[in-house]
């Protein structure tokens, strides 16, 4: 009893006691809390197949870290006895940055944990929606929700925000026309991921240029080429080129043309069309539209072939055309059909 009496700093021992006890129990109730939670939670995750329970289990555990409950416990102390409008101030600062950061954490948490099981839907369901969308999404929110919860924690300091905003508004303005072109290639990169004329690991053509798309960034896209190497595009040309997609592409039309030298009997030239059918009839991939002789050329006789492959791979592509050729070869060789190359006869009149 003498204890209570007595004054410490200018407190007295019973409001040092309350505060104290009223610290320390808060202290010890929030982390009971704590593990009470975690323990429902890990019983709830061993009765279900859901993935809910690791998102709450860090929720939990980043809304009940240590400085959080300690400052908590303070606050709670500090009920019971008067420190004063400065001191108050000091700790509704303290409070404001302290709760600020796990709120911007908390939330992190649940953007990153919405985003993985969105991202393992399309997984799941084999859909071909642009996964590199639901990541720039997830960017675009983070940013949202820091500036959020730093506008608010300056609020709580005592800084006009709205003076902020404007004076962030006319930066802003000053900032876009120097980075036009940065933000063009920025909101053209938004524009690809809504839009989706390509995703990640379709092969695309751009004028001369192809390749696989490894990522689509915010300012650039990267390309893996068929010599390996990486082609960096800034995603502005992409939104102004015309993309050839060869991903989306179910079945390949494939017209070409192979010439038969002049002198070449009528006889065998209309066996021309029974021996590519022949061929065709031998290759699984490949369905033959139309044979025709075509043109009178220069320095041949024209034969137009047309056919389909059932396959979008380009390799099954180039394995047809490679067998197409060899059996040409040796089916004209057989008959005795020469193929023409560029000739040229000089009359000399004497």
């Amino acid at each position: 009893m003498e204890f209570l009496s007595k004054e410490f700093m200018g407190y007295s021992g019973k409001e040092l006691v309350y505060f104290l006890t009223a610290a320390i129990g808060t202290i010890v109730l929030l982390k009971v809390i704590k593990v009470v939670l975690i323990n429902r939670i890990n019983k709830m995750s061993r009765r279900t197949d859901y993935t809910l329970d690791d998102l709450l289990t860090n929720i939990v555990s980043q809304a009940f870290k240590l400085p959080a409950m300690l400052l908590l416990g303070i606050n709670i102390g500090l009920v019971f006895v008067d420190t004063g409008n400065r001191v108050g101030q000091v700790f509704t600062y303290i409070n404001s940055v302290v709760f600020g950061f796990y709120a911007w954490k908390v939330l992190t948490a649940i953007i990153d944990y919405i985003s993985e099981q969105t991202i393992a839907r399309m997984d799941d369901d084999n859909t071909k929606a642009d996964v590199s969308m639901v990541k720039l999404v997830k960017r675009i929110i983070k940013l949202l929700v820091v500036v959020v919860v730093g506008l608010f924690v300056l609020q709580n300091l005592g800084i006009d925000i709205s003076a902020l905003i404007a004076g962030v508004g006319i930066g802003g303005l000053a900032i876009a026309f120097a980075l036009q072109n940065i933000l063009e290639d920025v909101f053209s990169s938004i524009s690809i991921h809504f839009d989706r004329p390509f995703k990640e690991g379709d092969f695309i053509k751009i004028g001369e240029d192809s390749g696989v798309v490894k990522s689509i960034g915010m300012k650039t896209s990267r390309l893996e080429t068929n010599t390996g190497d990486e082609l960096v595009i800034t995603n502005r040309e992409l939104t102004q080129a015309r993309v050839r997609n060869f991903k989306k592409l179910k079945k390949r039309m494939i017209t070409f043309e192979i010439g038969v030298v002049y002198g070449t009997p009528v006889k065998k030239l209309k066996k021309v069309k029974d021996i590519v059918t022949k061929i065709f009839e031998q290759i699984e991939v490949v369905n033959l539209e139309r044979v025709n002789l075509m043109d009178l050329g220069e320095y041949s006789i024209i034969f137009e072939i047309r056919y389909e492959v059932s396959s979008s791979r380009f390799i099954d592509h180039a394995n047809a055309k490679q067998e197409i050729n060899f059996m040409l070869l040796e089916s004209f060789e057989k008959a005795g059909i020469e193929f023409a190359y560029p000739t040229q006869t000089v009359v000399i009149e004497k």
